[in-house]
């Protein structure tokens, strides 16, 4: 029996590599120390790479939604099942595009109130809105939804430069009013360094960047090669911590009572619904804004009155009454630059009943609220598409 040999012995190979790769290792290392005591003091960084976020989902996307537990225990009417949410290769929630040649184009911008993630995909009401005008005006309607949940008016700006005006939409829709209100609040600024709202991302070298990139690395050759395992174990991971913390975006403004600037917060809102209007109107499109509807009403619900001190109150020091005086001005001010520019307003806020029927927590809607507004919509717009008509024949 021939003679095995000691460990190093069966693996000279692999020890000789692993050798020369420390040799070459450490001659890099001495070499950096000589350059930099030859160099000038910080003569050489390598910066920060920054670039803008375009807060979309991932585009191509494809899943089944199912509302975590920590979202059905802040709901009171939105059922626990799946709910399909596709992206086309563009960024848009499906269906989207439906005609090669449409003669009508409408884009929904806003958060999650317009993404409606928690709505069955032909409910969803941009969606349906576009299905409805075309069965109204008779022209071949295609209506792009743009919405993702958390984005403010600013991440909408961005979406609206870089994403809907390429489609080249007839008619343009902003809704907005709750995310910007808590942005402000929290962080007093559209321009946040906060990592979920941040309209910047900012990547410094350094190892733990270094580490991130290889394991989001890791993360797409996983989701590519076992996509549906990966799932399975992300949703087993999910049932069984489904009772642990949702992640807090505003933990480090939270815990004190804020001090509210009502003057400054309309100023800065107002000047994003500018922006929204002129760079529309700059593009040949017309915009139209929309006000938040909400279940915020002078006598709320008992379930409404308890989400707002334990989601609102305990973290701003806000009461009901407060927190409702801002949602309502926000959206007063959303028809108010509206008015100062002849622009279109659909006011969900007036037209939508404040009932648990039509949205399940503060503001989202669920499938009958979907629809509930879909009517309005369609119904709102339809002379607004009547005039682009006209304006196409002269």
């Amino acid at each position: 029996m021939a003679r095995q040999g000691t460990w190093p012995e069966r693996h000279a190979k692999k020890l000789l590599f692993l050798l020369v790769v420390l040799i070459i290792g450490g001659m890099a290392l001495v070499t950096e120390k000589i350059l930099a005591y030859r160099a000038q003091p910080n003569i050489y960084y390598p910066g920060i790479k920054r670039y803008v976020k375009l807060r979309e989902t991932r585009p191509l996307f494809s899943d089944v939604l199912v509302p975590p537990q920590n979202t059905m225990d802040i709901s009171d009417s939105l059922v626990r099942k799946g709910y399909p949410f596709r992206i086309d290769a563009n960024g848009f929630i499906m269906p989207s595009k439906i005609h090669d040649d449409p003669q009508l184009t409408l884009a929904f911008v806003g958060g999650s109130t317009t993404e409606c993630a928690y709505v069955g995909e032909e409910n969803r009401f941009p969606y349906l809105v576009g299905r409805l005008l075309e069965k109204k005006t008779g022209l071949r309607t295609d209506a792009y939804n743009a919405g993702k949940a958390g984005n403010t008016s600013l991440h909408s700006l961005d979406v609206l430069l870089n994403k809907v005006i390429p489609v080249k939409p007839d008619i343009a829709i902003m809704m907005h009013n709750v995310n910007d209100l808590a942005v402000l609040i929290f962080e007093k600024t559209f321009w946040t360094k906060n990592p979920y709202r941040s309209p910047l991302v900012e990547i410094k070298p350094s190892f733990k960047t270094a580490m991130k990139s290889i394991e989001e690395s890791f993360h797409i050759m996983r989701d590519l090669y076992i996509p549906h395992l990966s799932r399975q174990i992300k949703n087993f991971y999910h049932y069984i911590f489904r009772n642990s913390p949702s992640v807090d975006e505003f933990k480090q403004a939270r815990g004190y009572k804020i001090k509210i600037d009502k003057h400054r917060l309309v100023s800065e809102f107002s000047m994003n619904l500018q922006t929204f209007i002129d760079i529309s109107r700059a593009r040949k499109i017309t915009p139209v804004l929309m006000t938040m509807a909400n279940r915020l009403k002078d006598n709320p619900d008992p379930f409404i009155l308890s989400l707002e001190r334990t989601t609102v109150e305990s973290g701003t020091g806000l009461n009901y009454k407060e927190f409702k005086e801002l949602v309502d001005l926000f959206n007063q001010t959303i028809r108010e630059v509206a008015a100062a520019n002849k622009v279109f307003v659909v006011d969900l806020d007036r037209k939508v009943p404040k009932e648990k029927e039509l949205m399940y927590d503060f503001v989202h809607l669920n499938d009958a609220g979907s629809k509930y507004v879909a009517d309005i919509i369609a119904a709102e717009l339809d002379p607004v598409v009547h005039t682009l008509k006209l304006q196409h024949h002269e």
